[in-house]
């Protein structure tokens, strides 16, 4: 953002006292507190002296630095005694307090160990970790036993409602959620010893009918406003609105809830909703208002009639306090449990430090010692605070607190955060400010935001910009989804191939977005930090869901497929993509060989190298008719055994008996390895997206590390073939993301695919409801007839939550649509929406559609999918079958290319050379060759000891000496030593373009990967690149280049040079290319060891 502040800006870093500031999305917040540091620390402050508290270490570690680096810029600028006191304050920077709420608890709490009652080295632990979770678990453990011990009424209690299936999980179970909710609260003891004794009967009965006077108000405003266009509907529409009106004002004006019931009671039926032919798009707007207005009232006068006597109800009040009391007691016993467990093994959680803090900041003492320390008191994020930390941040407030936070941003209530506090200290403090402008986003981002949340927020301020974007506005674009239509069940009749493809169904969300993700590649964004266009990368689009599964597994595996690289938290299964399926049939197969799908798999595969044409020519055949696929393969082997296909298939099934031997007796990861090195590796990386691909393989293969081949096919089979995965595509890879965690970040382009979860609210499957005001709200049991009952206690908690809910996903969408900087899309489906937002139970229905009507994009009418073809049965017409397979059976006219390996080496080019001397090379020992009888020893352990001493020799020295360093130094174990006879060696040394190497700069082992084109090494090859690697035994540099290479051969010169001269001219081609010199520049000779002669090549 631009250094120069705004007026906003100026204002809340020259404002003194107690001041809150909210401020808005992008607006600067970090940056005004930074200056405000700065500000306080150039007019005499002492770094030292201030508190500084934020959201997140990440975000603590940016202010030290942004601070570091103002006060270096202050030095520059000042002189004499000023420079000097600055310079101090920089020295003092590492013991500025700058930290987390917890950081800030932990070191206040070491330093008052003694009046804390810890011990003095502590260790801290999460609820989550290993050593918390056992030591939790001890302390239910014995905080049940006791209770067992002790027996009692409340216990007792407690197990009828809630022991189930013969065990008390269920119970403990509860205990620790309630103990999680209630050690947010400052007071929680004192509140688990009342909770139960309170009659929250009246109470629970004011929110309910305060909730029916909400939504009639809501309604009877609605019907007033649309009052003059409802007219034009007719007068039968016009009766029905009033008739709704009506009935939800003699509802609402009745008094509390039970009269609310009986006033209910008294009411006509509700009128049937008038119909009308071909409405406009205005008067269907009209009338699906009416038709929701009377779907509230019905939903109202049923809630209503539902009601039990009130005396019935209390009752059933008063049932469920006795659960409470007796929950309260558990969880206190649990409570005083587990701090005796944490305390012998001496270590405390984040709630224990927040609520031992508070317990010091009520000793005089240390109060006293904290307002000399702290003059002046900054917290971040402050909208996020819960109740503990809202307490100990009250206390140590001095005269000088900086707070900033936006309730809009508040989305943590689900960790106990509440916004109320912000909300309170904006009404109450001296001082509040804000800061709209937003600094981030481009001028259509912020109209978008403003259209959606002027409306929802009370006080709502809209967001401003700035000049960062010049003539650039950006883009918001708004999509609507049709409704998914619902498969209809067929009827039980004869299984058709033809209805039953295999093809997989799109997921139109999915599809959605990687659609959106194809088209703003090469688009251009504004970069208004640069000043300048750029292009639209993977890297620059942002893809925003609501939950980490569901909608972003869809999302990511849509990207997946269309190769589109991703990073994301959320898991994708393995098993649905291409080269999974790949590696599951071919194992599937080798643990099975009758299976056709599997066998047709492994046929088709890079190592079966069997084409769709080979496969069909099989089926075609007679021999095939009325057989399995794979028996038609035999038979057709048997009855054509020189075709090239049976040539093709009898090599399949010898490779194919040999990989079953090997899954028999290896582990199933042992097992994809080897397939994956006979060609499936390069049949995997070859299709877009390889690298990721390729990924996913790997951590298939890691699942079947410990297990055989079935045993692997067995588990997975057992999890409905799913294996979780964790894309991580890159740098340059789309972020799919959950909105909170994208709560900080920033993305040029960013695309939100999750406003249409449902709510979860509270419903009546939660044992309990917990909410701040009426604390823990279980049913009411009635034990002896094996009933459950709801209670209105419970109903006004469930009421409670869900409007906190709606709050929080409000304040999410917020979050989401302000982390786009240029171009915005939001993807919603169709569907019928909230009455009004403040009903809403998706995203989505906090949009108001009309208003945003300008920004929703007419897609065009998707084309149709071609209709499926017929597939007719009838006996072949052979005249027909010749003339088709005449026409697809013609040759491929780049065959030879498809016959090219992807990579190829240099011992594989000998492999496929020609000529009786190459019958015998042994892969990988290319230097020994065994043709003709020699009186000396040839054997391959000879050789590969004398090209050992070859590799680590110092050239120019003693033969005799090298080889008595090197046993000694391990370079040659005793077995390759023994072969040796230092006579030759000192011959072999002798050889002339050997003996002058003491003086010149030699290379050993050079190895190579090098692209060249296949006809560059072999004159009939097509011209497509081959990747060729190999290694160079010795690589001279020094007035040009020479390659040396070893052999060990009873061959003659001319044999020799004759044998490997595609091999020497493959390492020509690499040296000159590496070493940037023509071919023709760079020397070669085979060096033959057997013979003791260099061959000129």
């Amino acid at each position: 953002m631009s250094v120069q502040m705004t007026e906003e800006q100026q204002l809340a870093v020259s404002s003194r006292g107690k001041v809150i500031v909210s401020a808005s999305a992008g607006s600067g917040k970090t940056f005004v507190m930074i200056e405000r540091l700065v500000a306080l620390i150039l007019g005499g402050e002492d770094v030292r002296h201030i508190l500084a508290v934020t959201f997140t270490n990440k975000a603590a570690a940016q202010m030290r630095e942004r601070l570091r680096t103002a006060l270096l810029k202050g030095i520059a600028e000042r002189e004499g005694a000023e420079r000097e006191r600055l310079k101090e304050q920089l020295a003092a920077l590492p013991l500025a307090e700058i930290s987390t709420i917890h950081a800030f608890c932990g070191r206040l709490v070491r330093s008052y160990f003694y009046a804390a009652g810890v011990d003095p080295a502590f260790r801290i632990t999460g609820t989550d970790d290993a050593e918390g979770m056992e030591l939790s678990t001890r302390a239910m453990d014995a905080a049940f036993e006791r209770a067992y011990a002790e027996g009692g009424e409340e216990f007792s209690a407690l197990l009828d409602v809630w022991f189930r299936r013969r065990k008390d999980a269920k119970l403990k179970g509860i205990v620790k959620e309630l103990h999680e909710k209630m050690r947010g609260l400052a007071d929680y003891r004192a509140k688990l010893a009342d909770m139960g004794a309170s009659d929250f009967f009246c109470e629970a009965c004011e929110t309910l009918a305060e909730d029916i006077r909400r939504r009639a108000d809501m309604v009877c405003t609605g019907l007033t406003d649309r009052g003059d266009a409802i007219e034009t509907l007719g007068d039968k529409f016009t009766a029905y609105a009033l008739s709704l009106e009506d009935q939800f004002t003699q509802i609402a004006q009745a008094g509390d809830l039970f009269e609310m019931q009986a006033a209910a009671a008294q009411l006509p039926p509700l009128m049937r909703r008038p119909a009308r032919r071909n409405p406009t798009e205005e008067e269907s707007a009209l009338i699906g208002f009416l038709a929701g207005a009377k779907e509230l009232l019905a939903g109202v006068r049923k809630d209503l009639s539902a009601l039990a006597p009130r005396e019935e109800e209390k009752a059933r009040c008063q049932s469920a306090a006795a659960l409470s009391r007796a929950l309260a007691k558990l969880v206190l016993a649990y409570d005083d449990e587990y701090a005796r467990e944490k305390a012998d093994a001496g270590v405390l959680d984040y709630n224990d430090l927040e609520h031992c803090t508070l317990r010091l900041l009520e000793n005089e003492q240390v109060r006293a010692d904290l307002a000399k320390k702290y003059t002046a008191v900054f917290v971040d994020e402050y909208q996020d605070v819960n109740p503990v930390q809202e307490a100990i941040l009250t206390r140590i407030a001095g005269d000088e607190v900086f707070l900033v936070g936006d309730a809009k941003q508040a989305i943590y209530g689900f960790r106990g955060s509440r916004s109320e506090f912000f909300e309170e200290k904006e009404r109450f403090l001296p001082v509040s400010l804000r800061l709209s402008s937003n600094f981030r986003s481009a001028p259509a981002v912020l109209d978008a935001a403003n259209r959606v949340f002027a409306p929802l927020v009370d006080g709502y301020v809209p967001m401003q910009g700035s000049d960062r974007y010049q003539e650039h506005s950006g883009e918001v674009r708004l999509y609507s989804l049709p409704k998914e239509k619902a498969d209809r069940a067929a009827p039980d009749r004869v299984y058709s191939v033809l209805e039953h493809t295999g093809e997989e169904k799109p997921e139109p969300l999915g599809e959605k977005v990687a659609a959106l993700v194809e088209e703003e590649l090469g688009k251009t964004w504004f970069d208004a930090d640069k000043g300048t266009e750029k292009k639209v990368t993977f890297g620059d689009i942002a893809v925003l869901t609501r939950r980490r599964g569901g909608e972003a597994g869809l999302v990511a595996r849509a990207l997946l497929s269309r190769g589109i690289p991703v990073t994301t938290a959320a898991e994708v299964n393995i098993c649905d993509f291409f080269e999974a399926r790949l590696l599951l049939d071919w194992l599937s197969f080798l643990d099975n060989p009758e299976q056709d799908i599997p066998f047709a798999t492994a046929l088709l595969s890079a190592v079966g190298n069997l084409t769709e044409a080979d496969l069909t020519r099989v089926r075609l055949s007679p021999e095939g008719k009325g057989k399995t696929f794979r028996r038609a393969c035999a038979s057709f082997c048997t009855a054509h055994p020189s075709s090239p296909v049976a040539k093709k298939l009898t090599d399949f099934e010898a490779r194919a008996a040999e990989l079953r031997v090997h899954a028999r007796i290896r582990t199933a990861a042992e097992v994809m390895n080897e397939l994956l090195s006979l060609g499936l590796e390069a049949q995997i990386a070859a299709k877009q997206g390889g690298s990721a691909r390729l990924a996913r393989v790997r951590r298939l293969i890691a699942e079947g590390e410990e297990t055989d081949v079935n045993g692997f096919l067995s588990r997975l089979k057992a999890t409905g073939y799913y294996l979780g995965f964790s894309e991580s595509g890159g740098e340059n890879s789309v972020k799919v993301l959950t909105m909170h965690a994208s709560k900080g970040l920033e993305y040029p382009v960013v695309i939100l695919a999750g406003t249409d979860v449902r709510f979860r609210g509270e419903s009546e499957q939660d044992e309990v409801i917990f909410t701040e005001k009426f604390l823990a709200a279980p049913k009411a049991f009635d034990v002896e007839n094996k009933f459950a009952y709801t209670t209105l206690v419970r109903r006004a908690s469930a009421l409670i939550s869900l409007a906190e809910e709606r709050k929080q996903e409000r304040n999410l969408l917020y979050v989401g649509m302000t982390r786009a900087k240029y171009r915005l899309h939001i993807i919603l489906r169709e569907r019928t929406g909230a009455l009004f937002p403040a009903l809403a139970m998706r995203g989505s229905d906090f949009f108001d559609q009309s208003a945003c009507a300008d920004l929703f994009v007419q897609e065009e009418q998707e084309p149709r999918p071609a209709p499926p073809r017929r597939a007719l049965v009838y006996r072949p017409n052979e005249e027909m079958k010749d003339e088709i397979l005449r026409v697809y059976e013609k040759p491929y006219a780049f065959e030879a290319s498809t016959r090219l390996r992807v990579k190829s080496s240099a011992t594989d080019l000998l492999r496929e050379q020609k000529g009786e001397f190459l019958q015998k090379v042994k892969a990988g020992l290319g230097f020994l060759d065994e043709d003709e009888q020699f009186d000396g020893d040839t054997s391959k352990e000879a050789g590969i000891a004398y090209h050992a001493f070859l590799q680590h020799v110092h050239y120019g020295r003693d033969a005799g000496e090298e080889l008595a360093r090197m046993m000694r130094e391990g370079e040659l174990t005793p077995q390759q030593a023994a072969l040796l006879k230092v006579e030759n060696l000192r011959a072999i040394l002798a050889i002339p373009c050997l003996a002058g190497l003491g003086e010149k700069r030699v290379l050993r082992e050079q190895t190579f990967l090098m692209r060249l084109k296949a006809c560059e090494i072999k004159a009939d090859a097509p011209d497509d690149e081959i990747i060729f690697q190999g290694a160079i035994d010795l690589l001279v540099t020094g007035g040009g280049y020479e390659v040396i290479d070893y052999k060990y051969s009873v061959l003659s010169d001319s044999a020799l040079k004759e044998k490997y001269a595609v091999q020497i001219d493959l390492y020509k081609k690499a040296v000159a290319r590496v070493a940037g010199v023509r071919e023709e520049e760079v020397r070669a000779k085979i060096v033959n060891i057997a013979r003791c002669r260099e061959i000129d090549m």
